[in-house]
C-alpha cells in the first residue's frame, strides 16, 4: 500500500512542482518573467511534468483496475484521487478558470475508463506534445470532467492560450465517415441530414451521427467561450454567461488552518458565513474520525445557533415554527467524498492548501464534514441583498421536471432568490452549492456578486427563455 502512496507523491511533485523548480520564478510579482525566454524555459518545464505525470497516473490507473487486493471503494477512491491530478493540470492550464470547466462537462460523473482507447489517443498526445514544449495536450478520458474530443490542447506559440478539442480517429471505418461528414456543418440539423445520406453505407449511420455529435458539441463550446453565449452542451438550450468575471472569494486559508490544526490536535472546526458548518477529525480509527468529524460540524452548527443575533435568530425561529422545513433545513455532507465525485470541481490538489494535509487527504487519514445550514444560508442571501425564499414542493418539483441539472431541494423545496428592485427570480442550482463546499468559495460573496450583476444576468425585463449564469 506505501508504494503507491510513494509514486502518488512523486507524481504529484512531476505535476505541480516541475516547473518551478527546473526554472524558478522572480521574487518579484510584477516581474515573473522578465523575457520570453525565461517564460519559455518555465512553461516547457511545466509541460515536461505534466507529460511525465499524465504517464506516470495512465500506469497506475492500470495497476489500480488490475489490483484484486483492494476493496471496491479503496480502487474507486484511488481511481479518483489519479484523475483529480489530470484534472488539477488541465485546470492550471485553463489558468483556474471555473466556468470553461463548466462548459467541458456533459455527464454528472467521471465517464468510465476504457483503456484499450486511451492507449491509442496516448501516442497522439505524445506526438503533439513532442512538436512544442510550448504546448501541451491532455488526455481528456483521464480527467473527471472533459467530456468533448480525446485531447484537450493549450497551445502557448503565439504567445497566448488557444484552447482546441482534438478527436482521435482510429479505425479504417471511423476514418471513411469522418470524410463523409465534413460536408455537413456542425449544426443539430445536419443529424437527421446525415440519416437520410444514401452515401453512407447504413451499418454506419448511428457511428456517423455519433461523430457530428461531437463535432456540434466542439461548435458549441467553441461559440460558448468565444461569445460568452450559445447552446449549452449539457441541455441543448440557449445559454449567456454574464460577461463580467465573477471573482471567487475564497476560505482556503482558514480551511487549511483548521485541517492542520486536526492534524495536531485530532480535531477541529468553523463555520464559514455563518451558513457552512465544518467538522474535521485525524482520529487513528476511521469510524471514531468520521464519528468526531460529524459531531465537530454539528457543534458549529449548535455555536451558531447560541450566539445568532436578532436578524439571524428570526430565520432560525422560521425554521422551527409551522411551515418550517425543521431538521431537514439541516445537511451532512463528506466533503472528501463530495470533491472526488464531483464534476465539474476545483481539483483538491489546487486548493491551495498544505502538502500535509493533502498527504493526510490521500491517504484517508482526515475526515472532513461540511453541515449546510439553510436558515443561516438564507440570512447571508438577505445581507448581499438579495430576497431569500423557499419555493413551494409544487414549485420545486415542476421546475425540478422542466430543467436539467442538479437542484438541491431540503425538504423537497428549493432555495428561490429575487432582487428588491430589479425583476426576475432564480432557483438555486447545485452548481452554486459545488462553489461553497467543493471550490472553497464564500456563499455570501457569491450572492453579492449576483446582486450586482443582476441586470445582466436577467436583462430589463427578468423574462426570456435563456439559461443565465454568473461566470
Amino acid at each position: 500500500m506505501e508504494e503507491f502512496y510513494v509514486k502518488f507523491d512523486r507524481v504529484l511533485r512531476a505535476a505541480f512542482q516541475y516547473g518551478v523548480m527546473a526554472a524558478p520564478v522572480r521574487s518579484d510579482s510584477d516581474k515573473l518573467f522578465e523575457d520570453f525566454a525565461h517564460y519559455r524555459k518555465f512553461v516547457s518545464a511545466c509541460h515536461r511534468g505534466f507529460e511525465k505525470a499524465q504517464h506516470t497516473v495512465l500506469e497506475m490507473l492500470k495497476e489500480n483496475a488490475n489490483d484484486v487486493s483492494l476493496t471496491s471503494y479503496e480502487r474507486k477512491r484511488r481511481e479518483l484521487l489519479l484523475r483529480k491530478v489530470i484534472d488539477g493540470i488541465v485546470f492550471t492550464l485553463l489558468k483556474q478558470k471555473t466556468y470553461v470547466t463548466r462548459r467541458v462537462s456533459l455527464h454528472d460523473e467521471a465517464p468510465n475508463l476504457d483503456f484499450s482507447t486511451i492507449d491509442a489517443v496516448v501516442k497522439v498526445a505524445d506526438r503533439l506534445n513532442r512538436e512544442d514544449r510550448m504546448t501541451f495536450a491532455a488526455l481528456a478520458d483521464l480527467t473527471t470532467f472533459v467530456h468533448i474530443g480525446d485531447l484537450i490542447r493549450i497551445d502557448r506559440r503565439r504567445g497566448k492560450d488557444d484552447l482546441s478539442f482534438i478527436e482521435v480517429k482510429e479505425g479504417a471505418v471511423n476514418k471513411i465517415v469522418a470524410q463523409q461528414i465534413e460536408k455537413y456543418a456542425p449544426v443539430p440539423e445536419s443529424l437527421d441530414q446525415i440519416k437520410r445520406d444514401v452515401a453512407i453505407d447504413p451499418r454506419h449511420v448511428k457511428q456517423a451521427q455519433r461523430m457530428q455529435r461531437q463535432r456540434i458539441r466542439f461548435q458549441q463550446t467553441a461559440e460558448v467561450l468565444r461569445d460568452d453565449s450559445g447552446t449549452d452542451i449539457k441541455t441543448g438550450r440557449p445559454f449567456r454567461m454574464n460577461r463580467q468575471l465573477i471573482n471567487e472569494v475564497h476560505y482556503q486559508e482558514t480551511f487549511n488552518e483548521r485541517a492542520e490544526l486536526a492534524l495536531r490536535e485530532g480535531a477541529s472546526a468553523f463555520t464559514v458565513n455563518y451558513c457552512l458548518h465544518f467538522g474535521m477529525s485525524a482520529h487513528e480509527v476511521m469510524r471514531d474520525r468520521i464519528r468526531s468529524a460529524r459531531v465537530n460540524a454539528a457543534f458549529g452548527l449548535f455555536e451558531t445557533q447560541k450566539g445568532a443575533e436578532a436578524g439571524l435568530k428570526a430565520f432560525y425561529d422560521a425554521n422551527d415554527a409551522s411551515g418550517g422545513l425543521g431538521r431537514a433545513a439541516y445537511q451532512l455532507s463528506n466533503v472528501i467524498h463530495n470533491q472526488l465525485m464531483a464534476v465539474p470541481a476545483t481539483p483538491l490538489f489546487c486548493w491551495g492548501v498544505s502538502r500535509d494535509v493533502i498527504d493526510a487527504i490521500i491517504r484517508d487519514r482526515l475526515a472532513i464534514y461540511c453541515m449546510v445550514d439553510v436558515s443561516a444560508l438564507l440570512f447571508v442571501i438577505q445581507q448581499a441583498g438579495l430576497l431569500p425564499s423557499l419555493a413551494t414542493r409544487a414549485e420545486t418539483m415542476k421546475f425540478a421536471g422542466e430543467n436539467t441539472g442538479a437542484l438541491p431541494q431540503f425538504g423537497g423545496r428549493a432555495i428561490r432568490i429575487r432582487h428588491p428592485k430589479l425583476p426576475g427570480e432564480q432557483l438555486i442550482m447545485g452548481g452554486a452549492f459545488a462553489r461553497f463546499i467543493n471550490n472553497l468559495h464564500s456563499p455570501f460573496h457569491y450572492f453579492l456578486k449576483v446582486q450586482e450583476h443582476w441586470h445582466e444576468i436577467f436583462g430589463a425585463t427578468g423574462a426570456g427563455d435563456q439559461t443565465s449564469t454568473p461566470r
